[in-house]
């Protein structure tokens, strides 16, 4: 059964920013002369979030069956939803 996720989205997304927004204030920028990440993340932490919480309320005791099964319900609500493989890389 497909839950309404705007309301859990839209708090998470406006936490999301206010972190961010804190940390580019408080937090120290160090230099680093590592080699930066090449991928772009096309989703975005709140989506993440949002889904780990959909997961957590979700009767799947398996996320892999979780991610390839019942998250297809959401697909119109995630765009840029990735492989499960890559999903759980960026977890």
């Amino acid at each position: 059964m497909k839950k309404d996720i705007t309301e859990l989205f839209a708090f998470l997304d406006d936490f999301t920013k206010a972190v961010d927004k804190y940390n580019s204030q408080h937090l120290i920028k160090f230099e680093t002369h590592s080699k930066l990440p090449t991928r772009i993340m096309t989703m975005s932490i709140s989506e993440i979030i949002t889904i780990i919480l959909l997961f957590h309320q979700s009767p799947s005791k398996n996320f892999k069956f979780f991610y390839k099964s019942y998250l297809q319900l959401y697909k119109q609500d995630f765009p840029t939803l990735v492989s499960y493989e890559r999903f759980v890389a960026i977890m």
